[in-house]
């Protein structure tokens, strides 16, 4: 089953928000849980500050820390330093023992050897100052060192575990076998900045610690919670983007079929300068141009049915009239009803000329054309004609040499409509000028008549098609209405432009720019248009 466009957008911003989350999420509790396990190992290192002090005195005595792996020694350094870590703790809870008999006694004992008993029964420990029972010590470890001598089972306490200590060459003295990638290293060092050993200490929460790992736990569910929510929000967000995005388009859908069905006069509120907006408005432009050609096709087909019906009406009269002998049979008549047969032909030849180039058909044979001989042909086949109207032909051409490039016989029946244009509407005795210049890249073929002129508002209609200015340019003498648009087209082809103006002579001016022709492009026949 297809999706519809707003499912579509719904599961594309839902996806890249899901997958945002999800790596956001990830990269959190990645960032949680190594965060966590160092701060875990920097606790222990803190921890084990009492033992460091305590590895430092060993070592200054016995030259290194290698002999703490024989034996019980790592053992009872450990013991040592708890308990009397424990007597300090409770000599400040109590305070039994002021400061300065504090200082007086050695920083941190240390026992190489195991304790043994006196004669009264105190717990003897070697090298501590005072020997005393075993309950004025008040240590738990010490407790459960005793009763595991007692037993014959002996352990480290559990804050050592996942705790090695290593040698100022990184070799493992006592403890457990741990990975150096996992495990923080901290380094010993005595006063004088010297390397006496190293603690690796596993990273991470150990078994035993029950607040560590219950911390995780809340803070997973925590992110399994947000996770969750954030899905929803996603969820519903997306879908608000996919309607927002789904509206335009869904009025351009139904635009444009309203448009299929003939609604050409349907437009879009085009607001905004979003893309969304440019395309609605690009909307409007296309279904007004469509409108813009239904307006002119309908006009084209009226204009057609009626140039063609005005000759073939007169015609029909004219023979109706003859079989009933309202006009005589004569040869007169004939040739006067040949004059329409052939105004008709011309017409039906223009008609197809239009069809020809709105389809885009001219079969151009172009070639390089000289200005100055084709403008010659031009006035030669034409000067009769305009002396006979009782106009003058003028023709003037500068001796630079121009060339263009196209098709010659096109090119003249642009010139041979134009003039014959001016040869028809211009009053007698009047004058008729043929120039050619050269404007940058550019040959301007200038046609220029005298009085009379047309007005301001007919300027720009002169190259529609079937247009007449019926109030200087009389209709009766006036051809299909189809010349000067024919000419526009075959200039359009040639890459020019035409246009027609007000002529310093009291009459029209007609400009034509073609573009010269260039010796170093390639020559060859222009694409149809």
């Amino acid at each position: 089953m297809a999706l519809s466009l707003q499912k579509k957008f719904f599961l594309a911003f839902f996806a890249i928000a899901a997958i945002l989350v999800l790596l956001i999420t990830g990269a959190q509790h990645k960032v949680l849980r190594d965060g966590f396990d160092n701060y875990i190992a920097h606790v222990k290192v803190q921890r084990l500050s009492n033992i460091e002090q305590a590895v430092l005195v060993y070592s200054a005595k016995n030259q290194g820390v290698r002999g703490l792996s024989e034996g019980n020694a790592w053992l009872n350094l450990v013991m040592g330093a708890e308990a009397e870590r424990s007597q300090e703790r409770e000599a400040r809870r109590q305070g039994q023992e002021n400061k300065q008999e504090k200082d007086k006694q050695p920083a941190l004992p240390i026992w190489p050897e195991a304790p043994s008993s006196s004669a009264n029964g105190a717990m003897i420990f070697p090298n501590y100052s005072k020997s005393r029972p075993l309950k004025d010590l008040q240590s738990p470890y010490l407790n459960q060192y005793l009763k595991q001598m007692d037993s014959g089972q002996l352990s480290l306490p559990p804050f050592l575990r996942g705790v090695a200590l290593l040698d100022a060459d990184g070799v493992l003295v006592v403890g457990e076998l741990i990975s150096a990638e996992q495990a923080l290293r901290a380094p010993i060092k005595d006063v004088n900045g010297h390397l006496v050993a190293q603690w690796l200490i596993r990273k991470g929460a150990p078994e035993m610690d029950v607040l560590g790992r219950r911390f995780l736990e809340e803070q997973l569910e925590s992110m399994f919670f947000m996770l969750a929510a954030a899905a929803v929000f996603s969820a519903v967000f997306a879908w608000w983007l996919a309607l927002y995005f789904r509206r335009p388009i869904g009025r351009l859908k139904d635009a444009f079929r309203l448009v299929s069905v003939g609604r050409l006069d349907t437009r879009l509120p085009a607001k905004g300068r979003d893309e969304v907006s440019e395309i609605e408005q690009h909307f409007n432009l296309m279904a007004g141009n469509l409108c813009a050609q239904e307006v002119a096709r309908k006009q084209w087909m009226a204009d057609t049915s009626h140039e063609l019906r005005t000759p073939l009406t007169i015609l029909r009269s004219r023979m109706e009239a003859m079989r009933d002998g309202v006009i005589p049979n004569n040869d007169a008549e004939w040739n006067r009803n040949l004059k329409v047969v052939t105004d008709f032909s011309v017409l039906v030849n223009d008609l197809q000329a239009m069809a020809r180039a709105d389809a885009g058909q001219w079969d151009l044979q172009n070639a390089q054309v000289d200005i100055k001989q084709w403008l010659s042909n031009v006035y030669r086949d034409n000067k009769a004609s305009f002396d006979a109207a009782g106009l003058t032909l003028q023709l003037e051409i500068p001796d630079e040499p121009m060339s263009v490039w196209g098709d010659e016989q096109r090119l003249q029946q642009v010139l041979r409509n134009v003039l014959v244009n001016s040869a028809r509407y211009t009053d007698a005795p009047g004058f008729v000028k043929l120039t050619a210049c050269r404007v940058d890249n550019l040959a301007r073929i200038t046609v220029e008549d005298s009085s009379p002129s047309v007005s301001d508002e007919a300027l720009p209609h002169l190259f529609e098609r079937f247009y007449r200015v019926d109030a200087s340019r009389n209709r009766g003498t006036g051809g299909s209405g189809l010349g000067l648009a024919i000419c526009e087209s075959i200039v359009h082809v040639h890459r020019g432009v035409i246009h027609a103006e007000h002529s310093d002579m009291g009459g029209l001016r007609v400009v034509v720019d073609l573009p010269l022709w260039q010796p170093n492009k390639t020559a060859g026949k222009v694409a149809k248009k």
